[in-house]
């Protein structure tokens, strides 16, 4: 039995103590809707009925669970498709408990969908995660090594979720690259970068314990740009709404203007809860 209690810091995983299975029974995807509920804290509108689930999973979706000591701790949840004319998988969803946040399981979830997506034959796979999250970025960036050059606004519309209520759902697309075994291949641009490279889109200051941005009045034009995010995103969300909501859309412009402009976000720099996005172009 693994012990997750939080006693010299967080949790970490070997792969050894995660099991991973493919739901197919309705019995079993019943457990991610429950797991739905207990991550997003969404109402039952929100929640993926299952009968839908089941004809998904029919017609060609992977929903991978994670297994500790037999209870399903993360899950997994694509679907094949094809987009811009690529054929690859679109991973709706990937979650974990809340306690396991930093175990590392986010990541061996998302290689083991890389690997079984890839043995189907797919060697692309997308998603969208919230630009503003530090950590999703360095997960999605850094330790999967996707990059994002699309930005979508308002994906999700308005959500039940107390994680999302009252804002913009604005989302980066990633787009992952897999060798025929699953592995990922990382950007090329990468190649050009070293650490602190980049010239800042803006400075942040600190007020009243949180951060602030002032985007400078043009972007720089260099090989390699820095947007910043904030710090506590989601407690920002929570208790300062108005600031986050100036984040949403100071960072908005940006992105799409430097999207439009043939950069790739391919890397991310963290400092502590805070960090920079590292654009290149071609």
């Amino acid at each position: 039995m693994i012990d997750l209690a939080r006693v010299d810091g967080p949790t970490r995983l070997l792969p050894g103590d995660v099991e991973f299975r493919e739901l197919t029974r309705v019995d079993d995807l019943r457990l991610a809707q429950e797991m739905e509920r207990r991550i997003w804290a969404c109402e039952d509108i929100d929640v993926s009925p299952v009968l839908l689930l089941v004809a998904l999973v029919k017609s060609g979706a992977l929903m991978l669970g994670a297994f500790i000591d037999g209870r399903m701790r993360g899950f997994a949840f694509s679907v094949p498709g094809d987009r811009h004319g690529h054929r690859l998988h679109w991973s709706h969803m990937t979650g974990i408990d809340d306690d396991l946040r930093s175990s590392g399981l986010g990541t061996q979830l998302k290689l083991e969908q890389a690997r079984r997506v890839a043995a189907r034959g797919y060697t692309r796979i997308q998603w969208t995660y919230d630009p503003l999250q530090s950590l999703n970025a360095h997960l999605n960036l850094v330790k999967l090594g996707a990059v994002a050059d699309e930005y979508a606004e308002h994906v999700y519309g308005d959500s039940s979720s107390d994680l999302h209520r009252g804002a913009p759902t604005d989302r980066f697309i990633a787009t992952w690259h897999l060798s025929a075994d699953g592995t990922p291949i990382r950007s090329p641009r990468l190649g050009g970068i070293v650490p602190g490279a980049g010239a800042p889109a803006g400075r942040v200051s600190t007020e009243a314990g949180w951060d602030v941005y002032h985007p400078a009045p043009t972007l720089p034009d260099a090989d390699v740009v820095r947007v910043p995010v904030p710090a506590r995103f989601s407690a920002m969300l929570q208790d300062a709404p108005d600031l986050a909501t100036a984040w949403r859309l100071q960072t908005r412009a940006q992105f799409h203007a430097l999207f439009a402009s043939g950069y790739e976000a391919v890397a991310f720099e963290r400092q502590g809860d805070r960090g920079d996005y590292l654009l290149a172009r071609g």
